[in-house]
């Protein structure tokens, strides 16, 4: 019998990545959208995660042994936005509709911003000190998430995801911003240049996605590369990758904000193994 799988925030930075890895794992793939898609390689579901008796009929029809949650608002201003306490309220009744339907498995996406972001090597048991509504609220779903997991003996996983770069970034997003600048010939200003972060390409994260999801491991783990580097470092190999120099701009005195790299012990110990650093990463969006 085929392992049938939903994952919702499926055409998102991420989760649009995940889809072929589960379909090589020999998931059946069931991708739920607000929109409908005209990408026929997996099973995509037109449900929009507020509506509870949609996702209810989607659930009930389609009975899957595993779930995926990537849906949140991103981008803008995210961090503030009090649409995110409807997202926390509509994950737990997204978790609640799985388990009544048959879900053995979920796997939901956290954030690093839930941690206490004043030192390096963050691991998963390190303090946890949410400052937006953005990150409360992503805490406050994985505490009400496994607590009902437990009373209801699901499978429950937590991923908190460091900071990102992929294929089709908005253009408010750093990465594509430079992108954006440097390829119409325009200056790119850094603003924290000397920030020293964990950057980790969209691919890799969906595969150590996919590798929680296939372990039995239970509770948080670091989504993470477990490396940083700093920006100005980062906006400059892009610079050369482009062929351009001159265009990236920044004052080398300035004092670093943040210095946050995850350790990802936890997860290397599940299996997964990197496939791309920065350098390879880069090169594969900018071929496009």
């Amino acid at each position: 019998m085929p392992k049938k799988i939903i994952v919702t925030g499926a055409t998102g930075l991420i989760g649009k990545e995940v889809l072929p890895y589960l379909s090589d794992k020999g998931y059946e793939v069931y991708p739920i959208s607000s929109h409908n898609q005209d990408d026929k390689s997996f099973h995509w579901l037109k449900c929009d995660l507020f509506d509870e008796v949609a996702l209810k009929n989607v659930f009930s029809s389609i009975r899957p042994e595993f779930l995926i949650n990537f849906a949140w608002i991103t981008g803008g201003d995210y961090l503030t936005n009090p649409i995110n306490y409807k997202y926390k309220d509509a994950g737990l009744n997204l978790l609640k509709i799985f388990k009544e339907n048959g879900g053995k498995r979920a796997i939901y996406a956290g954030t690093c911003f839930e941690y206490d972001l004043n030192h390096s090597l963050i691991n998963e048991k390190d303090k946890i000190n949410p400052k937006t509504i953005y990150a409360n609220c992503k805490n406050e779903l994985n505490q009400n998430c496994k607590k009902y997991a437990i009373e209801n003996k699901l499978s429950f996983g937590w991923g908190r995801i460091f900071y990102v770069f992929g294929h089709g970034e908005k253009s408010s997003r750093l990465t594509a911003g430079i992108i954006n600048a440097l390829k119409n010939n325009a200056e790119f200003n850094l603003s924290s240049p000397n920030n020293f972060l964990d950057y980790m390409y969209t691919k890799d994260i969906a595969r150590a996605f996919v590798t929680f999801l296939e372990s039995s491991y239970e509770g948080d783990l670091n989504i993470c590369s477990g490396k940083g580097i700093f920006l100005k470092d980062y906006a400059l190999k892009i610079q050369k990758i482009l062929g351009k120099s001159g265009l990236i701009k920044y004052d080398e005195e300035k004092t670093a904000i943040l210095d946050f790299i995850g350790d990802n012990t936890k997860l290397k110990s599940l299996g997964f193994i990197q496939e791309y650093d920065i350098d390879s990463a880069l090169l594969e969006i900018l071929k496009d």
